[in-house]
Parts: C-alpha cells; sequence; structure tokens
C-alpha cells in the first residue's frame, strides 16, 4: 500500500496545472450607456485596434427600468464591468466578432475560423472568466458561433462574493456548445443580466484553459496496475 500511495502522488505531481490563453484581457478604455436622456449616449460601440480575437471588441448596455441614471458598461484598468444604478436592473453584453463597424448585430463568421482548440482535444477545455466584484445575483450565457453556421449557448448563475472571495474563477466546458466546430469559430459573445436593483459585477481577463493530459501518465497508469497486481499476489502467497 505504501508504494501505491507514493505512486499516486507521484501522478498528482506529473499532472501539473492547468494552463490558460487569455482572449481578452479588457486593457483600453470603452464605456456605453444606457439612460433616458436627451440626446442619449451610445449604448453600444465598437472599439478596434485591440489584442482580442478579430481585433476589435463590441460592447452593449440594455437598461430595463429607463431611469434616467441606467445601466452602463465599461472596460477600464483591465476590467469589464457593468454597472446599474440606484433602483436599476440591466444588462451588459460583449461581443468579439471581428471589425465589422456594427456593434450591435452579431457577424457570425467575423473571426474568419478562429481555431480555439490548438490541438488540444475539445473534452479537455474549458471557457473562463475571473469575477473580482459582484454585489448581485448575476445570470451570464456564453454563445459561440461558427463559420459553418453551427452555433450554441451555455451559462450559469454567479452569487454575490463573500468578504473571503477576493476572486471566483467561472468556467464552461466546451463540451456543452453541442454542433459547434472549435476549430472554424465566427464569433463569441458574453452576455450578464441581474434582476437585483443597482446590481454591479466586474470580471478579468477571458479566455480558455486546458487541464493537459501529461505524456507520462499511460505509463504510470501502467506502473500502478502493476503494482496492484504484485500487492494481489503476495497476498494471496
Amino acid at each position: 500500500m505504501k508504494y501505491l500511495v507514493m505512486s499516486v502522488s507521484a501522478l498528482a505531481l506529473f499532472a501539473g496545472p492547468a494552463s490558460a490563453v487569455v482572449l481578452d484581457e479588457f486593457n483600453g478604455s470603452q464605456i456605453v450607456e444606457d439612460v433616458a436622456v436627451n440626446p442619449p449616449p451610445p449604448s453600444a460601440s465598437e472599439q478596434d485596434g485591440l489584442a482580442v480575437p478579430g481585433g476589435s471588441r463590441d460592447l452593449e448596455a440594455q437598461n430595463d427600468d429607463g431611469i434616467e441614471s441606467g445601466t452602463d458598461v465599461v472596460v477600464g484598468s483591465g476590467l469589464l464591468a457593468v454597472n446599474n444604478a440606484a433602483g436599476n436592473t440591466g444588462n451588459g453584453i460583449v461581443t468579439w466578432d471581428g471589425d465589422d463597424d456594427d456593434p450591435l448585430n452579431v457577424a457570425t463568421s467575423g473571426l474568419g475560423g478562429l481555431d480555439l482548440l490548438g490541438g488540444s482535444p475539445a473534452g479537455n477545455l474549458f471557457f473562463f472568466f475571473d469575477v473580482v466584484q459582484n454585489d448581485g445575483v448575476f445570470d451570464y450565457d456564453l454563445t459561440v458561433w461558427d463559420t459553418l453556421g453551427g452555433s450554441a449557448t451555455a451559462g450559469g448563475q454567479i452569487g454575490t462574493l463573500s468578504p473571503d472571495d477576493s476572486t471566483i474563477r467561472e468556467t464552461l466546458a466546451f463540451s456543452l456548445f453541442s454542433g459547434v466546430d472549435f476549430t472554424e469559430v465566427g464569433a463569441i459573445q458574453l452576455a450578464f443580466s441581474t434582476d437585483d436593483a443597482a446590481g454591479d459585477i466586474a470580471i478579468d481577463n477571458f479566455g480558455t484553459q486546458v487541464v493537459p493530459l501529461p505524456a507520462a501518465l499511460p505509463m504510470m497508469l501502467g506502473a500502478l496496475g502493476g503494482l496492484g497486481f504484485l500487492g494481489w499476489r503476495r497476498k494471496r502467497a
């Protein structure tokens, strides 16, 4: 049994940490607002020349209440934030669909067939983003389109961060997006919504991560099987 425990510990060591590819670090400065004032500020915008898929990022704010202070979506200081003023609820949407000069409609082939697999099996891959602030309950939906006409949406819910939580990493497995060819991605959209008045959320880093299968794993599993067989023989003897 001692040898088995040592082998399992070695296997955990070989497995190593998950590797990540950040698709958007939320650099630059961008803000949109959905407020009931005249004339209204832009409720959607596209920012170009960025180090993101397709080189451009679209933001859209949607306010549910028609109140002057409204809802805004902001990129700044390396964060994406959705902010609702007192008495307001609303949605924030960020889209990566290339430089199409249209922040409201999704160009479903705008990324031109982006390969998100990078040679890894889709079953080992996840989308992720890091929640650094949240003072309401937010639902989120992530939609992926491919250039072949496929699309799928998956999502979840994020509760209020406790004082002990500095960051929470949300993940969605690629396997949840049935029918999407991840070697031919055409557009990606992440949307946040809340029913909590004055709810705010901020996230840092959106990307993909993979837990790699180490080359040594098959040999380690074989060694474990051999040790188990030897232990069985000793017990019978």
